[in-house]
């Protein structure tokens, strides 16, 4: 897989199977993070409700496992856990059949 970005008109392409698994990570969130704020800059959406849903998202991804997907998105897990009383997402563990929704 080819990871491609352009940004006002300068491209870069990388090829994931030379990274190492925890860079391939930070770089894809990276990317995703920039993606974001160009989104937000045409777009009224509220940062909270990008950052939500991009969790949502993860945590679907990681079988409902929080300390894997606080990992992955790179935030300790007491800040993650925080987030998802904020934003009123269950927290169920692994074992009680996932986000309802």
């Amino acid at each position: 897989m080819k990871i491609e970005l352009e940004i006002t008109g300068a491209s870069i392409v990388i090829n994931d199977e030379d990274l190492p698994e925890k860079l391939k990570h930070t770089l894809l969130h990276r990317i995703l993070a920039i993606l974001v704020a160009q989104e937000l800059k045409s777009a009224s959406v509220k940062m909270s409700e990008v950052e939500k849903s991009h969790i949502i998202q993860m945590l679907e991804k990681n079988g409902n496992n929080r300390k894997k997907t606080a990992k992955m998105l790179g935030i300790s897990y007491r800040t993650f856990f925080r987030k998802l009383n904020e934003y009123g997402i269950p927290t169920k563990h692994k074992g009680q059949g996932g986000l309802p929704f």
